[in-house]
């Protein structure tokens, strides 16, 4: 009864001002978030909020917290990036919820994973619309309660272009974007396997 439960939860994302949530009750984190990111978007006009908050759309029990996180040697990997969300003060408050975050390795979400990002703004910035789903794979891990991923991942489509990421969640041997850059075959194997 409980696993239809989290079935039938699963089926109802949390639609926020400018990106959507499907969310893994079970793992009381986020499986995968979608938006369009444009350039008009990357136009930075308000700050960054302070702290990470709970996501109002669902019970507190239900996602992380600030004691989720706190000396877990894991940062609060976003799948939504907040920098790309300052352009409106609701959008970037809401990409700080703790529904749009999952355990990741410090090193990897400071480097690669950032550089993944920054790539996906740059095709923004020269082809104006990118469409930008970003997931996790949970491993058989928790971190107090909340599954964390074995991987990250990536997929955009933008003028015609499909691009597919899948970095693993540990210290990478590179920084370098295009080292975890897979073709759309590996990709479908690796996420929905």
């Amino acid at each position: 009864m409980i696993a239809i439960l989290f079935y039938l939860l699963s089926l109802n994302p949390i639609v926020h001002k400018y990106y959507t949530i499907h969310y893994d009750y079970a793992e009381c984190g986020p499986d995968y978030t979608e938006y369009w990111l444009t350039r008009d978007h990357l136009k930075q006009v308000t700050g960054r909020p302070a702290k990470f908050t709970c996501d109002p759309s669902i019970e507190k029990t239900q996602q992380a917290g600030n004691k989720t996180y706190r000396n877990s040697g894991y940062d609060k990997g976003h799948l939504s990036p907040a920098d790309d969300f300052k352009f409106d003060q609701q959008a970037e408050a809401e990409s700080m919820y703790y529904t749009n975050v999952a355990p990741q390795q410090p090193y990897f979400n400071e480097h690669l994973w950032k550089a993944v990002e920054d790539h996906i703004r740059k095709e923004a910035e020269q082809y104006d619309s990118v469409y930008v789903i970003t997931g996790v794979v949970y491993s058989d891990q928790k971190l107090n309660g909340v599954g964390i991923p074995s991987c990250y991942y990536k997929e955009i489509e933008y003028n015609g272009t499909k691009e597919f990421f899948i970095g693993k969640n540990e210290r990478p041997t590179s920084n370098d974007y295009k080292s975890i850059e897979v073709d759309e075959k590996t990709f479908e194997k690796e996420v929905n396997n």
